[in-house]
This record gives C-alpha cells, sequence and structure tokens, in this order.
C-alpha cells in the first residue's frame, strides 16, 4: 500500500491493480486517496480480494474502483479485466460487471 503510493508520486500508471488486504494502507484507502487528488483521480484501480461479500464490493463501487476481481483470479480473468478498463478509460469501453466471472 505505501510503497505503491509512493510510486504513484514518481510517474503516473495508466492502471493500478491493487490488493483489497494490504499492510499500513489497504487498497481501499489508497483507492479513496487517489479519488481524492486531481493528479490520480482518473487512474482505473481493479482491486482485488479473498471477501466476496456484498459489503466489500459496494465499497469498491462507492469509491469508484474500475473492476473488482474475487481471488483466486485466473490469468485469463486478469487480462480481459484490464483490457477492459483501459478500452472504457480511452472511452470505448462498457461499464463494469462487478461481481461477475468472465468466461473461461
Amino acid at each position: 500500500g505505501v510503497t505503491g503510493g509512493r510510486a504513484l508520486l514518481a510517474e503516473t500508471p495508466d492502471l493500478i491493480i491493487s490488493d483489497v488486504n494490504m499492510p499500513f494502507l489497504d487498497g481501499f484507502e489508497l483507492l479513496s486517496l487517489m479519488r481524492a487528488d486531481e493528479s490520480t483521480a482518473s487512474i482505473p484501480v481493479i482491486l482485488l480480494s479473498g471477501r466476496s461479500d456484498g459489503d466489500t464490493m459496494a465499497k469498491a463501487v462507492e469509491l469508484g474502483a474500475a473492476d473488482f476481481l474475487t481471488k483466486p483470479v485466473t490469468s485469463d480473468q486478469l487480462l480481459e479485466s484490464i483490457e477492459a478498463c483501459l478500452a472504457r478509460a480511452k472511452g470505448r469501453g462498457v461499464p463494469p460487471d462487478y461481481g461477475s466471472t468472465p468466461a473461461v
């Protein structure tokens, strides 16, 4: 969390993938801080979590996560999410379907 936050200050990525459960600064706190800062507010963030309860997903949506994936995540699921998030960021994609599992 903290290391990722410092990396954001060094350069602006096209997309961020973050686990929800991290020491010192969790994925929700990182996302909240990003959305509050004009220079990082528009960066898509994919959150990963072992929790799939409604409250966890609702919080991800509320904070503006580009997608929320429940672990374990296959490489195909992750790549599909990355491609969709980048397409949406460039204005040519469809909104995320939180909680759905991409076809494998």
